[in-house]
């Protein structure tokens, strides 16, 4: 997914309804990550003591996922975070850039229709 138009996430990516604008103007902005599996509950049946100790025994290495998933997505966040200053700035830039291009286009256009 794009941010802000012209930046690619590399690890978690921006969910937005109305493109990221980051501005405050749309609430449904929502960082989400992209390369972390995220494990889905055991389907715990229980019909005997046995039953019960394999169950136990599935939740406990569902929790060990679970942990697993979260480390990923912190780190997800961590790396998209580390990454916010420069996409600002390239925005910032980007968009003095084009600023910049109108005003000499149309000093240009002024200047040829000079009496």
């Amino acid at each position: 997914m794009s941010l802000l138009g012209w930046q690619t996430a590399t690890a978690g990516e921006f969910k937005c309804t109305f493109g990221c604008q980051l501005d405050g103007v749309f609430p449904d902005i929502k960082w989400a990550p992209t390369s972390c599996y995220k494990p889905r509950p055991p389907l715990l049946i229980v019909m005997s003591p046995r039953d019960f100790n394999n169950a136990v025994r599935e939740f406990n290495n569902w929790l060990l996922q679970v942990d697993n998933y979260n480390n990923c997505v912190q780190n997800e966040a961590i790396a998209d975070l580390k990454k916010m200053p420069d996409i600002f700035k390239k925005g910032i830039s980007e968009a003095r850039d084009d600023m910049d291009q109108e005003v000499r286009r149309t000093k240009s256009q002024l200047e040829i229709q000079r009496p």
